[in-house]
């Protein structure tokens, strides 16, 4: 619909002025303001129209320019289908965020979702002598210098050491500071991401995660709460899934491994450290 011209108000000595002004106006139906004239005008200030007001989204945007990199790493509790990849896809998308998960290794989730990451059976933190079935090294201290760089994630989940507790010994008491080298040199690799580190996890080897455990998650939580400008953040989710009500007996498939609805609390308690590490990221290019 075309505006019509604001009223002029009467003024005995632009009497004439302003009757043309109109009808040139009611003719050619323009939509350009009048020019002010050039004296002092007597014309009433235009009635200002109210703001349109935006409704605040209710999450914030992923971003402004592609989508939110995120590489899940870890062993196979982060690559197994029912591991907190899926559930946790499916939640960051439900809150309107355009995630993709990043990585060299496909594993699709039991409920779908986004089947990339870094996930891989058997590893250990390293760096150490074990080998994969392919004679390569199962750790991922040494296989990181490929996967970030070709992946290049903006956002990186870390939950690692299940496979070094059950190794015993001295794979327990040397696991807390080879955490410590690996979160260094993950930060080396990916200065501009936001590294969540999550905990070990409850399991048969250690049901509250306060036993052998303990020496892990209190490197990850060190690392985590070091610095609060260090692009590093403590997931602190072994607290957060028994706060949920996990139990490796029953969450489990082999008292390791997650089940389907132990997936789903793993997820939940990734959840906090996703969001901080969010609000981390630059909010435009």
């Amino acid at each position: 619909m075309v505006p019509s011209p604001a009223p002029l108000s009467w003024c005995p000595k632009r009497a004439i002025v302003a009757k043309v002004i109109l009808v040139i106006g009611v003719l050619t139906v323009s939509t350009t303001p009048l020019t002010q004239a050039t004296t002092k005008s007597t014309r009433p200030a235009r009635r200002k129209l109210a703001a349109v007001v935006k409704p605040a989204p209710t999450t914030r945007p992923s971003s402004r320019c592609s989508k939110i990199r995120i590489m899940p790493l870890g062993d196979s509790l982060t690559a197994f289908p029912d591991s907190y990849r899926g559930p946790l896809f499916r939640n960051l998308v439900s809150l309107r965020l355009d995630v993709d998960f990043v990585g060299s290794a496909s594993w699709a989730p039991t409920i779908g979702g986004d089947a990339d990451g870094e996930g891989h059976g058997g590893f250990t933190i390293g760096p150490d002598a074990r080998l994969d079935d392919r004679g390569e090294k199962s750790n991922l201290f040494e296989n990181l210098d490929r996967w970030i760089p070709a992946a290049k994630p903006q956002i990186i989940l870390l939950t690692i050491g299940t496979n070094d507790i059950a190794g015993g010994g001295t794979w327990i008491t040397e696991a807390p500071r080879k955490l410590t080298a690996l979160i260094k040199k993950i930060r080396g690799l990916a200065p501009n991401a936001v590294l969540v580190v999550g905990d070990i996890p409850p399991s048969i080897y250690d049901p509250t995660s306060t036993n052998v455990n303990k020496g892990v998650n209190a490197a990850a939580s060190a690392a985590g709460n070091a610095d609060p400008h260090d692009r590093v953040v403590y997931g602190d989710t072994a607290k957060r899934l028994l706060a949920a009500g996990f139990n490796a007996a029953k969450d489990t498939i082999d008292g390791v491994h997650f089940s389907l609805n132990g997936g789903e609390l793993f997820a939940k308690a990734w959840q906090p450290g996703v969001e901080e590490a969010l609000n981390l990221l630059p909010r435009s290019c």
